[in-house]
């Protein structure tokens, strides 16, 4: 005969349905959302954790999906920053802009700038940026160009231009832009997109923090040059085709001077054949420094190549162009003494270089009395 089941009794039942809740209750936030009576509350979609009393806690904020563009704020530290200024400073000439009639560029006041490049893995920080940038953008090291330098002050602008260049090149279009500033601009010098409106803002709260912008900047998207923000932005869609949203300028400095450190990685490895580091011991041309870089120089000048080959002997001055292989014995340049830093610069501005920021021009770049001062 079957034993009758006793009944539970009701104060037994709760009790054992209080254990079960005391012991379960980290693992039913995680199972039973909502048996506690819990309310479900969404995180903050934008939030803004980078005030100026955190600005260098890195974090990466979406600004548009037209283009697509990003900033991640605090990607370089100002140490970063700092050392890529002064492996620039010393290379800045009058900015190029790309021109069918010429391969190096030429001058246009459609960019007023200086700027200048850096190989690809110059040195051990530079290589450590562009490996940082592959990871971000999950796009090869080998696609990033040159990394340029640029520096604005006093009104200079770049007008509104796209990046992505011909279809045929060989290395593939430009598909991404990456914009490192590397100072602080107390007044203009945004980086704008003129083709978006206040409505392209994933976060309709950025309208109201980017009144007090230039007028270049008003009223589109735009980003502050703020010391160590990266700004990525893609100049193609994802279907390859070419993204007119990102046409951008670089707004005019109202107050301050604008160093930039711009990093373009294409669809294709760019130049794979120089894609290493420099030999040991490498240094850039001192333009302030007068030498003959070929052995054969005198006769060149005899065979009157001084003038009829000027570009390659004496020097392009303008824009990318390398120093001339025959300086000295073509006249373009003086010898001087060790310590005559008038000299010094004469030779450079003879060869189409800025001699402002003498901070990093003079101890000369690599002397010993830099090398004691660093």
């Amino acid at each position: 005969m079957a034993r009758a089941r006793r009944p539970v009794p009701l104060a037994a039942a709760c009790a054992l349905w209080a254990c079960l809740a005391i012991g379960l209750s980290g693992a039913a936030d995680e199972w039973l959302i909502g048996w506690l009576g819990e309310t479900y509350r969404p995180a903050e979609v934008w939030p803004q954790p980078a005030t100026e009393a955190s600005r260098s806690q890195p974090w990466i904020e979406t600004l548009s999906w037209r283009p697509r563009a990003f900033l991640y704020h605090s990607f370089l530290s100002d140490a970063e920053c700092d050392h890529l200024i002064k492996l620039g400073a010393p290379q800045m000439k009058r900015s190029m802009v790309v021109s069918s009639s010429s391969e190096n560029g030429e001058v246009s006041d459609y960019r007023s700038s200086y700027g200048c490049f850096l190989n690809r893995m110059q040195d051990k920080v530079v290589t450590d940026i562009m490996r940082r940038l592959s990871e971000w953008t999950h796009l090869p090291m080998i696609n990033q160009e040159d990394v340029q330098i640029l520096r604005y002050a006093d009104g200079q602008t770049y007008r509104p231009h796209m990046d992505v260049l011909a279809e045929d090149d060989e290395d593939g279009r430009r598909q991404a832009t990456a914009l490192i500033y590397l100072s602080d601009v107390e007044a203009g010098g945004e980086t704008a997109f003129p083709k978006t409106r206040n409505h392209n803002w994933v976060d309709p709260g950025k309208v109201e923090r980017m009144e007090n912008v230039s007028a270049c900047a008003k009223g589109h998207i735009a980003t502050r040059a703020r010391k160590g923000d990266a700004l990525l932005f893609f100049s193609l869609k994802p279907d390859g085709k070419q993204d007119f949203m990102a046409e951008h300028t670089g707004c005019p400095v109202e107050s301050g001077t604008k160093w930039t450190a711009t990093f373009w990685i294409h669809e294709e490895p760019f130049r794979p054949s120089t894609f290493k580091p420099p030999p040991p011991g490498w240094v850039p041309d001192d333009a302030g420094e007068c030498r003959d870089f070929d052995e054969h120089c005198a006769a060149y000048k005899e065979q009157g190549r001084c003038e009829s080959d000027a570009a390659t002997l004496k020097g392009d001055l303008l824009g990318d162009g390398m120093l001339g292989i025959c300086r000295k014995t073509c006249g373009v340049c003086v010898e001087c003494a060790p310590n005559d830093k008038e000299c010094y610069l004469q030779n450079r501005a003879n060869a189409g270089y800025l001699n402002l920021d003498l901070q990093y021009l003079w101890p000369r770049p690599g002397s010993a009395e830099q090398q004691m001062d660093t």
